[in-house]
């Protein structure tokens, strides 16, 4: 949530930035007004000041091994980096992972499939792995899923399937999901809901934020 620590240092302005398909923004509005915050001072007199705050709603304790869920984080950026051997690793790493049926491995590994990534391209291989996967269990299978029938990969291509995929997965905080969805607004011209979504992808990511910032200043006056 986007909001606004006021001169006495309450919290005021709250934007649920993020959307919530289980109706949990009122609870987190609710818990966030009990917040007390220490006002920015300029000129040694208070000030306010936007920052953000994100709330967890754990519906499913049981979904994933925290040890597991660690050592994935770890491995999903190496294979995102920019130095080849880490890369290389990091990939070797997901196979055993996803050996061991973690499903955010088969995620990661079917989207890296599709696109012959570090790994043989194998199209088929990759939508059957997530066809045959509990995405609530691995919500970047969302996203993976639907950059198949978005750029029509071993399915026809169908733009609806792919939104209502990535909204899934955007709902249940799934980053690329939601910057994919971002974009898709975008081309849509649905510039606000682009906004927020950039928005709260830049809570965590400086690109996102820029791209926000961005859109923000590009919109028309309301004088």
């Amino acid at each position: 949530m986007a909001f606004v620590v006021d001169v006495n240092g309450k919290p005021c302005d709250i934007d649920v930035l993020s959307p919530s398909e289980f109706s949990v923004g009122e609870a987190a509005v609710k818990a966030l007004k009990q917040w007390q915050f220490t006002p920015a001072t300029k000129a040694r007199l208070p000030v306010r000041t936007q920052t953000y705050a994100q709330f967890n709603f754990i519906t499913n304790p049981d979904v994933l091994d925290q040890k597991e869920s660690r050592q994935f984080d770890l491995v999903y950026r190496g294979v995102h980096s920019s130095d080849p051997n880490l890369r290389r690793k990091s990939i070797e790493e997901m196979v055993n992972l996803e050996k061991h049926k973690f499903p955010m491995a088969i995620a990661v590994r079917a989207n890296l499939r599709s696109k012959g990534k570090g790994v043989p391209k194998d199209e088929v291989a990759a939508l059957k792995a997530l066809q045959g996967l509990n995405l609530e269990k691995a919500h970047f299978g969302y996203y993976a899923l639907g950059l198949l029938y978005e750029e029509g990969i071993a399915v026809p291509r169908d733009e609806a399937k792919a939104i209502q995929l990535y909204t899934a997965g955007a709902f249940r905080g799934n980053q690329s999901a939601q910057i994919q969805l971002a974009n898709v607004y975008l081309k849509k011209g649905l510039r606000a809901e682009a906004i927020r979504l950039f928005r709260l992808c830049g809570i965590e990511n400086v690109g996102c934020e820029a791209k926000a910032n961005q859109l923000i200043a590009e919109e028309p006056s309301t004088r």
